[in-house]
């Protein structure tokens, strides 16, 4: 069982920093730009999707600094480092507006997709009843490109 750490176990981590990359994260939420595939068509973005960048932004955010107030030992997720699963699916849709997906990243579309649907209690569309949890090598491949993303959204924000 994790202990919370005492006080005087924690190491001394000078402030600013901490609150200087929280800033950072809270304004990346709103000026980070989203991800689009090269020629992608990044203009058909619905809005909804880009409002909703923004709240899924904020809520990973919050988790990011909530797991890190726990003061555990536990390792706190790497939320951070990773853009979300929405700009996951609109990385995937520009994508797929260019060049076909194969058998692979579409499963991973439609898993998003229907996640997404779920999430907002919105009646499942009839295709993706049949989208199942994905295998151990597609969860890498998502979380590899949700890191790349995020990679991607962090080299803009340091060159601007």
């Amino acid at each position: 069982m994790n202990k919370p750490k005492l006080f005087s176990d924690i190491k001394a981590v000078p402030i600013k920093k901490v609150i200087n990359e929280h800033i950072k994260n809270l304004l990346g939420v709103f000026t980070d730009p989203i991800v689009c595939y090269r020629g992608g068509g990044g203009a058909y973005i619905p809005e909804h999707l880009k409002s909703e960048v923004t709240i899924q932004r904020l809520l990973s955010v919050k988790k990011y600094v909530d797991k890190k107030l726990e003061l555990t030992d536990e390792e706190f997720l790497d939320d951070i480092d990773m853009a979300t699963d929405i700009e996951a699916i609109i990385y995937l849709m520009t994508a797929s507006l260019s060049v076909p997906l194969n058998h692979e990243w579409t499963e991973i579309y439609l898993y998003l997709n229907k996640n997404y649907f779920m999430s907002k209690k919105n009646e499942i569309p009839d295709v993706l009843n049949e989208v199942r949890e994905l295998s151990p090598y597609l969860l890498r491949e998502l979380n590899d490109l949700k890191r790349w993303i995020k990679r991607k959204q962090l080299r803009h924000r340091k060159d601007t």
